[in-house]
């Protein structure tokens, strides 16, 4: 969507809310691979005492004995779980994508050159301090958690594709996709100004000659909208350029982003054939799902590693696996 205003880029901004809303999870990952190594290394032939009944001490503190077995009870407790499947889901992601390593790697450089950026930019942050307040012991640990994002992403997006029904794809193509169109766009607190805003462009006053009336009301020309934007204008937006042709204006309806508004279309374009949006329908139709399902996300992962004939030998873990399995099923 081309916007033909100056506007403040909104790039940054949209990668900060990006990173806000994925970096705990991200030092949650790193904390979650290293309770995986210390779970494996608790069990590690390498022990110092033994008690008589065969288990091992890792802590000795005034009268108590901390035993590997216990450790391991308290890790199983404590998402060690998740630090196992963590590891499990990254080996299996980048055996599925084997030729993916060098654009995995470029999205890594460029998001964190970007992130770095932004960090900057917004809170004065160092690439260091940053780093640091994230939990990373390094750049290359967070180069390394963007790759697997980009691989965790990848098929995340592509298990959702494949339960799109082609009924759902038709239905979206015959219900929301229009031609491209140019618009205007007004908003107000103020109904009043707007119902004089829409008697206005009946006797065809210019957009221009508008915006000079009308200082209280936001005047916007989009040279640009398509059934796409659906990041940029809000459904309801989209839902009035969809039914009001060339020449016309709609009434002035609410709006979550833009309190009251009214669309007015300046011009549009035939619409394309299916075969021609069909992929942009796909990733359309994909993040809605995705939004509108949490239990997705884990279903995708459990078929992924029941794709690659997961076994689990230690009984404990399988029994919590299991009842973890039976909350997305």
């Amino acid at each position: 969507m081309k916007e033909n205003i100056n506007e403040e880029n909104k790039n940054g901004n949209n990668l900060v809310k990006w990173f806000r809303n994925n970096a705990k999870s991200f030092v949650f990952l790193v904390a979650g691979i290293v309770i995986g190594v210390l779970i494996l290394g608790a069990f590690w032939p390498k022990r110092v005492v033994k008690l008589n009944n065969g288990e091992e001490v890792i802590v000795d503190v005034g009268n108590k004995r901390i035993t590997a077995n216990e450790l391991y009870d308290k890790l199983m407790e404590s998402n060690g779980t998740e630090a196992v499947f963590n590891l499990v889901d990254s080996y299996l992601l980048k055996e599925k994508y084997p030729d993916l390593e060098n654009e995995a790697i470029e999205f890594a450089n460029e998001q964190s050159e970007t992130i770095y950026a932004t960090y900057q930019n917004y809170y004065g942050y160092t690439k260091e301090q940053f780093l640091a307040s994230n939990g990373f012991k390094d750049e290359q640990a967070f180069k390394d958690r963007l790759q697997e994002e980009f691989y965790y992403e990848k098929y995340y997006n592509e298990y959702v594709a494949g339960t799109l029904k082609e009924k759902e794809i038709k239905d979206y193509y015959k219900k929301s996709v229009f031609g491209e169109k140019s618009i205007y766009l007004f908003a107000s607190e103020s109904k009043d100004d707007l119902e004089k805003v829409r008697s206005e462009l009946k006797k065809n006053v210019s957009f221009s000659d508008i915006k000079s009336k009308y200082t209280s009301v936001s005047c916007i020309s989009f040279d640009s909208v398509t059934f796409k934007d659906t990041q940029s204008l809000s459904e309801t937006v989209l839902e009035k350029v969809l039914k009001t042709s060339k020449g016309k204006y709609t009434e002035v309806f609410s709006d979550d982003a833009y309190k009251n508004a009214v669309v007015y279309i300046v011009d549009e374009k035939e619409k394309a054939k299916i075969e021609d949006v069909r992929s942009d329908i796909v990733d359309i139709l994909v993040k809605s799902k995705q939004e509108s399902d949490a239990k997705l996300y884990y279903q995708a992962f459990i078929k992924l590693r029941q794709d690659n004939n997961l076994t689990i030998y230690d009984t404990k873990l399988k029994d919590l696996y299991d009842e973890n399995v039976k909350q997305y099923k």
